[in-house]
């Protein structure tokens, strides 16, 4: 087994973030999450995959359903791969500003990847002006993970918003970016994701 993790492209079919119908206005969902994809085997390895896919994604952003219309040619990659991308999440399509569920077809480019952990915590942010408040209090010397207790809308709030370690590469790609200069205990400016903000801080290990 090569003991690679995934770095994936995504690529809508359709080609457009937004479209707008007569009176419809609509935003695609975008992925902001990726769970990694199977360790590729010595018997299908190659430098690249690419996956052509079905998926269904609810008001939520997580993934209902998932088919895969081409894939490796390996079943039982093919067949874990689904499984890992059942746990995507992307942020919710939104129609006239509302969220809905919607079928959507992907292109995926999967290049294979030593992974990078970090390890993390992060303060998810509702608005802008919540971001930019939490930002001028971290300045300011307040404690990340009592404002991560308070503020964060992820679930990890209840751990004062720690990850733990996390392969940064499952995030979207300017993320990622980012967080591949962050240094122990330095924390980023707020970034854009999904339909939310995200404010990350590197634990020192």
């Amino acid at each position: 087994m090569k003991l690679f993790t995934v770095l994936l492209f995504i690529v809508l079919i359709s080609g457009c973030s937004s479209i707008q119908l007569n009176d419809i206005f609509l935003i695609q969902p975008k992925l902001i999450d990726q769970y990694p994809l199977p360790v590729i085997s010595e018997s299908i390895y190659k430098d690249h995959i690419s996956l052509n896919l079905q998926i269904l994604i609810d008001e939520d952003g997580f993934v209902r359903h998932a088919k895969l219309l081409s894939g490796s040619g390996d079943e039982s990659w093919d067949t874990l791969a689904i499984a890992s991308i059942k746990k995507w999440q992307y942020s919710p399509a939104l129609m006239n500003e509302k969220p809905i569920a919607i079928w959507i077809k992907q292109q995926v480019y999967v290049e294979f990847k030593e992974p990078i952990y970090l390890t993390l915590a992060k303060i998810l942010c509702e608005t802008h002006e919540q971001a930019h408040m939490i930002t001028e209090a971290l300045s300011k010397g307040e404690d990340f993970s009592k404002l991560a207790l308070k503020y964060s809308s992820h679930s990890s709030s209840k751990e004062n918003g720690v990850l733990g370690k996390v392969n940064i590469q499952r995030y979207p790609r300017e993320i990622y970016k980012v967080l591949l200069k962050l240094k122990p205990n330095e924390y980023t400016s707020f970034m854009k994701y999904g339909q939310k903000y995200v404010i990350f801080k590197r634990i020192e290990n």
